[in-house]
């Protein structure tokens, strides 16, 4: 990957927040202009003008107001179930089900 192919590779990145994103591997096939290039060369490319990778930071659970005061609600009403209420109830990590903080995902950043 050559000096002018560089400089395309970074532009592209800085068009949008979301094509940082993209794992180097899948840019020679989502963007045509960089189809002739490999997973390595794509890499070797974005660490020649200046980005390394990072581990993305995950949201955790929702600071949506509603959302606190709706687990508020069900948290008072369940202090107060019988044994066989609490048996009855189906208890999941919403953070697990959906990826969340278990999953990594690492984007190019500058250094």
């Amino acid at each position: 990957m050559n000096t002018p192919t560089r400089a395309r590779l970074r532009d592209w990145l800085l068009q949008s927040p979301s094509h940082r994103h993209i794992a180097p591997k899948h840019i020679p096939s989502l963007v045509p202009e960089f189809s002739a290039y490999g997973e390595e060369a794509t890499r070797t490319g974005l660490k020649l003008v200046g980005y390394s990778r990072r581990i993305a930071k995950r949201k955790g659970f929702s600071d949506d107001p509603e959302v606190y005061r709706e687990r508020l609600e069900f948290a008072e009403e369940a202090k107060h179930w019988s044994l066989e209420r609490v048996l009855q109830q189906i208890f999941s990590d919403e953070v697990w089900a959906f990826g969340g903080a278990h999953t990594q995902s690492y984007i190019p950043c500058t250094k």
